[in-house]
């Protein structure tokens, strides 16, 4: 079975750095130093990875929707005031209004 995992360059620096540590080549100290976190944290990580492999280093904020997002009758209020068309306000979910 095959899937696609997508990673960001910190991400992929991370694995690679956690990998390194988790065959005992970098030393734990020196994995929180190059990761710029502290020892406990770089813990977490290195349990995460042992339990979840790659996917468990990915971001979990990826693909969800903003904290700060408006609401749909906002953003249709929004359009209206701006004079445009029903159609275009679903454009106002892509941009940062």
């Amino acid at each position: 079975m095959s899937f696609l995992i997508t990673m960001s360059q910190k991400e992929l620096h991370r694995l690679e750095v956690i990998q390194k540590s988790h065959d005992r080549r970098l030393s734990d100290v020196h994995v929180a130093g190059v990761l710029g976190v502290s020892r406990s944290q770089m813990h977490r990580l290195l349990n995460t990875y042992e339990m979840d492999s790659m996917p468990g280093l990915i971001s979990k904020k990826r693909r969800q929707p903003s904290n700060r997002r408006h609401s749909n009758a906002i953003l249709k209020q929004r359009a209206e005031m701006a004079g445009w068309e029903a159609g275009e306000v679903s454009a106002l979910h892509r941009s940062n209004f």
